[in-house]
């Protein structure tokens, strides 16, 4: 059966993207992971589910209301074990010490003299410092932690707490929602690697750094489960609350993101997996997941930030328009906070 045609530029250009994510891949899991940028979305599962979601795509153009996003409760780690099928780059497990590991050489190591009873994990620090998301494909967790920083930094203060006296000379311990509960993730000083998540004005290890950790420790090292996951996840293990989620064909309008962050909720994005090709594609990664951090009334923007940092490679802030009719060839996937 022939697809029909579109009707609207925006239906027009998710037909051709998803056809392309049809035909360059598909699991018997139901699934194929893009993992350019540490996000995981699972691209359509066959070219007649492509040609479907297309013959359907005249007439779709309106946006849900938010409160009709979907509303999905996710495991800690959801699929985890599915990106097997795409296969694990790397060894069994992710850790400090082995040179050739993504965390690189243990911290302590590089840093003899570096006292982790430093790290300062207080309210006011965890307020006012800046993310840099090091080499690991963490930016849904990372994303997830900047914006909870924004929203409610004090739940962060209050999760995690220093080991030992004074505290953090023996470790930390940080409280995170694992399947379906609160658990207490122990963190040592000599669990961290050079090439994690540091603070980007020091370079040193911070509060982003311990929290990082803590989800590396809670998933054993698996680097199926660190390096891929949607932007729901990452905000339901902090938060311990669901997360709304929508994709491609019902993104929020710029009125609903506004009244989402108005109403100071967390709020992620997770880029196409494949190439963004909609508004902002120069400034964007794909498959990389970024903080909503606020909007511009006379634009009719939103203002992403980055994990990557301002001293990062790519991109710090990012503006894009939610009512172009080309968002969601952009932007792939929200996910909202309460």
């Amino acid at each position: 059966m022939p697809i029909r045609a579109c009707t609207s530029p925006a239906p027009a250009l998710r037909c051709v993207h998803h056809i392309v994510r049809g035909i360059l891949g598909h699991d018997v899991l139901g699934g194929r992971y893009g993992r350019t940028g540490g996000a995981r979305a699972p691209i359509l599962r066959s070219r007649r589910a492509a040609h479907r979601d297309c013959r359907g795509a005249a007439g779709r153009c309106g946006r849900r209301r938010l409160g009709g996003l979907r509303r999905r409760r996710l495991p800690a780690a959801l699929g985890a074990e599915s990106s097997a099928a795409v296969g694990d780059l790397w060894r069994d497990r992710i850790e400090a010490g082995d040179p050739e590991s993504l965390r690189g050489t243990r911290y302590t190591e590089e840093n003899p003299r570096w006292d982790p009873a430093q790290v300062d994990i207080g309210q006011d620090e965890i307020e006012s410092s800046l993310v840099n998301q090091g080499s690991l494909g963490a930016c849904w967790y990372l994303a997830a932690l900047m914006a909870v920083q924004q929203t409610d930094p004090g739940l962060l203060g209050e999760n995690i707490s220093g080991v030992g006296e004074p505290p953090g000379s023996d470790g930390w311990g940080v409280r995170l929602f694992i399947d379906g509960e609160w658990q207490d993730v122990p963190v040592s000083p000599e669990d961290l690697g050079v090439n994690g998540t540091m603070d980007d004005g020091t370079g040193d290890p911070s509060w982003a750094t311990l929290y990082e950790m803590a989800m590396i420790n809670a998933h054993d090292g698996r680097p199926s489960a660190v390096s891929a996951d949607t932007p729901a996840a990452g905000l339901e293990m902090i938060t311990g609350e669901s997360a709304q989620e929508s994709d491609s064909l019902g993104q929020p309008s710029f009125d609903e993101y506004r009244q989402a962050i108005d109403e100071g909720r967390p709020i992620t994005v997770m880029t196409d997996p494949l190439m963004p090709i909609g508004p902002a594609r120069d400034d964007l990664v794909a498959a990389h997941v970024y903080q909503v951090f606020g909007y511009d009334e006379e634009s009719g923007e939103i203002i992403l930030t980055n994990p990557h940092g301002p001293n990062g490679s790519t991109a710090y802030e990012v503006r894009i328009d939610p009512d172009d009719p080309a968002y969601a060839t952009s932007i792939f996937m929200t996910g909202i906070g309460v």
